[in-house]
């Protein structure tokens, strides 16, 4: 698509929103602004949504999917991680998309000193230890065992079925 006819502001907009990974190309963020100005023409005119009975804006669990792994592959993990809430809010019965918003959930902290569990220590010492045989990979470590490296986050993911107590980054 040719964003040369639109307006400088418009077109540096597009472009940005592609280079966030909002969008992988114009031609989906054109499609998605057109979906909310007819959104939004629908809801000023009292009408339904173009489909009847669901948001035009809504993303199936599969696109929802496309799109963690596009923002993970892109090195956009705080995208991923608001995908991934929002999708296992949007679909509770969908176990990937489930099992996804509790591995990148942001890490919970009752007490300051729970950070310096032995568990933590153990698996940070790891990294020091290993964590340049592993730079661009993934890793899953628990105390202090490395449980699965990648270079996917997905693929990573499909071999760690609990993520609590357990280290996981994306070495650098």
């Amino acid at each position: 698509m040719d964003l040369n006819g639109l307006p400088t502001e418009l077109e540096q907009f597009v472009q940005r929103k592609i280079e966030e990974g909002d969008y992988q190309s114009p031609e989906e963020a054109v499609s998605a602004a057109l979906r909310l100005l007819r959104k939004h023409e629908d809801e000023s005119h009292g009408q339904q949504p173009a489909n009847g009975h669901q948001d035009p804006q809504t993303r199936s669990a599969d696109d929802v999917l496309q799109a963690i792994s596009n923002a993970l592959s892109t090195g956009k993990p705080d995208l991923a991680r608001k995908l991934a809430l929002d999708g296992a809010n949007q679909y509770p019965g969908h176990d990937e998309l489930q099992k996804y918003a509790r591995v990148l959930a942001p890490p919970k902290v009752t007490q300051a000193g729970q950070l310096q569990t032995p568990s933590i220590r153990a698996s940070r010492k790891w990294l020091r230890a290993y964590g340049q045989d592993y730079i661009g990979q993934w890793v899953a470590v628990r105390d202090g065992q490395l449980l699965y490296a990648s270079t996917s986050f997905e693929e990573l993911s499909a071999h760690i079925d609990e993520a609590e107590n357990t280290f996981i980054t994306q070495v650098h």
